[in-house]
Parts: structure tokens; C-alpha cells; sequence
């Protein structure tokens, strides 16, 4: 269970809304901020939680010195693993990255859609955090992907994306001019698309590619792997392209899918891909 602390403008400077996961728990606090923030610690000590969520909702509290002296606050009392940040619009992500100096390991993105490139300067970078999350990122968007820099990355695009797009990521890694820090890499479309190889490869330099189509078991997942691929990486090592669909928990797959779901399993009426997972080499 995660509970999240967001600032609100309806509030006084003081004043802070805080929910419980869903709007269904949400209320607001009459309290001031440091007693808000000993209520926050109470309940992680009660549910025994390690983490509290930093929520930051670009379109209804625009980033300004209030934000930012409650984001230093939280950031003093708490050891914050998770910040999301939605709906960010251009000065959402500059202020942001201006102010934000302890980042978290994690960061999770939404980006508007009415997210401008032309305010951003050509050298901008959030290049702070361990684990980057965008979440549903839409053609007009894929811009703002070369402004990030994580050695984890996990990219969820709309559906207007096409594979060509993450081709043109993978490709644009491959030589060195963005995400120099990549060690993973979870690029998605959505589970009805399907992930085009010929276009996913263009313009990249593969060593070897090797048709696989089995159910392969992977950290406790079930996934559907259509094909592996090796690739030249940035550092001189050598890099793996898993073209896949995840299909649930091993849990799920002993309750739901196969009678055999601990071995590989050639697929009777094939699956397509609609995930590429990217391991660079060490």
C-alpha cells in the first residue's frame, strides 16, 4: 500500500491534500505541514511501508515557490523512492529539474499534450534518476524521450506511435548521441499492436538475430519471446533486443494458462510482439 502526499493551490501554504492510492480515501488536511508529515509517518510505521510517493499534477498546481518548499520539505523528512509527475508541460520539467536537487530513484512522467519543444533549451537534460517512467506517449511527444537519461528506462507509447519510432531510439543510442547511461530499456506499444521488425532494425547495426516463438519464463513473468538480436552497443559491448509480449505472473500461469507453464512452450496460433526490452552488456 503506497500513500501519496501532493500540494494543492486550493490550500493554504500550510494546508495539503493527501489520499490514500485512489480519490476514494482522498480528504484534506486542516493541519499544518509538519503535522501532516507525522500523520505520514505514523501510517508508513503502522502498514510497515518503505516508500512515500512525491505527486506532482502539472495542469492543477503549476510549479512555483510554494511546490518547491514542499518539495524540499518532503524530500528532508522522508527517503522518497517514487516521484510522479503528471501531466508536465515545458515548465513543469525546467522548474522541476532547476529545483529537484536530491532526486529520487524513481521518477514517473506524463507529459501534456500541450508539451512545447521550442521552450526547452537544446541542452536540457533530467538525467538525476535510476529508473525513468513515461507513461502513454503520444507521436507529437517522442521528442521529449532524448531529453532523459537513465540507466533504466521504461517508455509506454499511444497507439499513434509507430515502431519506426522506436527504431529511431535504439538507433540514435546505438551511435551515441542520446541516453548514454542505458543499461535497460522496456519500449511498449499497446498489447494490439504489433512491433514491425523490419522497421524496428533500420539503420542499426545487428551482429545476429535468432527466431525464438516460445513461452519463455523470465523473474517470475510469462512472457511470449518472438525473437532475440544482437546488437553493437555504445561502450564497446555487446547488447540484446528481445522482441516479446508479456503475458502475466507465473502465478497467473499456473491458474490460468498452460498445463506445462514451467517449460517453453511452441505457441499453437502465434502471438505478435508489442514490447522490446533492451539489455546492454556490462
Amino acid at each position: 500500500m503506497d500513500w501519496y502526499i501532493s500540494p494543492s493551490e486550493k490550500l493554504s501554504p500550510d494546508e495539503y491534500e493527501y489520499y490514500r492510492g485512489f480519490p476514494l480515501y482522498q480528504y484534506f488536511s486542516k493541519n499544518p505541514l509538519s503535522a501532516l508529515f507525522e500523520t505520514a509517518r505514523n501510517v508508513m510505521e503502522v502498514f510497515k511501508m518503505s516508500k512515500i510517493g512525491i505527486d506532482i499534477d502539472g495542469s492543477e498546481c503549476p510549479l512555483g515557490e510554494k511546490t518547491i518548499k514542499w518539495i524540499s520539505c518532503s524530500r528532508n523528512q522522508f527517503q522518497v523512492n517514487i516521484c510522479i509527475l503528471w501531466n508536465a508541460n515545458e515548465d513543469t520539467f525546467r522548474v522541476f529539474s532547476e529545483n529537484y536537487h536530491t532526486p529520487t530513484d524513481m521518477l514517473n512522467i506524463k507529459v501534456s499534450k500541450k508539451f512545447q519543444k521550442s521552450v526547452l533549451p537544446d541542452d536540457f537534460k533530467l538525467d538525476r534518476w535510476n529508473y525513468v517512467i513515461v507513461d502513454m506517449v503520444f507521436s507529437i511527444h517522442t521528442f521529449a524521450l532524448y531529453y532523459i537519461d537513465a540507466p533504466k528506462l521504461f517508455f509506454l507509447f499511444d497507439l499513434s506511435v509507430e515502431t519506426r519510432v522506436l527504431g529511431d531510439i535504439l538507433k540514435s543510442w546505438q551511435s551515441g548521441k542520446s541516453h548514454s547511461k542505458l543499461r535497460t530499456a522496456h519500449l511498449f506499444l499497446p498489447w494490439f499492436c504489433k512491433i514491425v521488425k523490419s522497421e524496428l532494425l533500420e539503420g542499426i547495426e545487428v551482429i545476429e538475430s535468432k527466431s525464438v516463438e516460445q513461452y519463455v519464463q523470465l523473474d517470475n513473468e510469462l512472457y511470449w519471446l518472438e525473437e532475440e538480436i544482437i546488437i553493437n552497443s555504445p561502450n564497446g559491448k555487446l547488447a540484446t533486443i528481445q522482441m516479446r509480449q508479456h503475458v502475466g505472473s507465473m502465478e497467473y500461469a499456473k491458474e490460468n494458462w498452460h498445463s506445462d507453464y514451467e517449460n517453453p512452450v511452441v505457441k499453437q496460433n502465434k502471438v505478435h510482439s508489442n514490447e522490446v526490452y533492451l539489455v546492454v552488456g556490462c
